[in-house]
C-alpha cells in the first residue's frame, strides 16, 4: 500500500511513502525527480571507511612479516618454524573470524 501527500504548490516538495522509503522531489534537476533517503542516514559510508583502514592495518602486518621474521628470530633466540608458526596462527584466525 503507498500513501501519497501531494502538495498545493509547484515549489514544495512532494512526498511518497511506499515500503518503508520516503523519497522527496528535487526542485532543480527534471531529470532525478526522486532521491531516496539512505535509512541509516549516511552513516553507512562512515562504517565503510573505518572497515577499510582496519583492514589495511591488519593486512599489512599479516604481509609485511616475513620480512620481520629474521629479526625475532634472532631476538628470541629461536629456530624458524616457531616463528612461521606465530604468524601462521594469526593468520589462521584472521581469516576465521570472517574479515
Amino acid at each position: 500500500m503507498a500513501t501519497e501527500i501531494k502538495a498545493t504548490s509547484k515549489n514544495e516538495a512532494v512526498e511518497s511513502v511506499s515500503d518503508k522509503r520516503k523519497l522527496r522531489k528535487l526542485e532543480d534537476d527534471g531529470e532525478y525527480d526522486y532521491i531516496t533517503v539512505p535509512p541509516d542516514g549516511g552513516f553507512g559510508w562512515v562504517v565503510l571507511i573505518a572497515c577499510f583502514l582496519i583492514n589495511l592495518i591488519i593486512d599489512g602486518f599479516l604481509y609485511a612479516f616475513g620480512a620481520i621474521s629474521d629479526d625475532l628470530k634472532d631476538h628470541f633466540k629461536c629456530q624458524e618454524w616457531a616463528v612461521s608458526l606465530i604468524i601462521s596462527l594469526a593468520c589462521g584466525f584472521y581469516l576465521l573470524s570472517g574479515n
